[in-house]
């Protein structure tokens, strides 16, 4: 079976790893993801990975920064320019789930 690339997995266990001292804390993270409006960076449970897929559970709420369920298919198997699509897609995703969890962290 084929893996994700160990990149996306370290910022995926950093982040999940974060995600239980923002549970423990009670700490909400936000981020502006390129925008003048503040959003919501909540995730209902930990990122999960099968293989070359990643599933990522958001919140509900008015102004969250991710869907409740985001999901991404790296399987090459694909066209090329739906693979590159997911690609960034989750690398954009990932980045700002990651500095919205570092700040609200230390600044908690």
């Amino acid at each position: 079976m084929k893996r994700l690339p160990k990149r996306y997995i370290n910022s995926i266990d950093e982040i999940n790893e974060m995600l239980k001292v923002i549970n423990e804390k009670g700490l909400m993270a936000f981020s502006y993801m390129g925008s003048t409006h503040e959003f919501y960076m909540e995730l209902s449970k930990p990122i999960e990975v099968d293989g070359l897929e990643v599933t990522i559970c958001g919140g509900s709420g008015r102004y969250q920064a991710i869907e409740p369920v985001e999901f991404f298919d790296l399987n090459p198997e694909q066209e090329f320019w739906m693979v590159e699509d997911q690609k960034q897609g989750l690398s954009y995703n990932l980045r700002h789930i990651k500095s919205a969890f570092k700040r609200a962290i230390k600044n908690g």
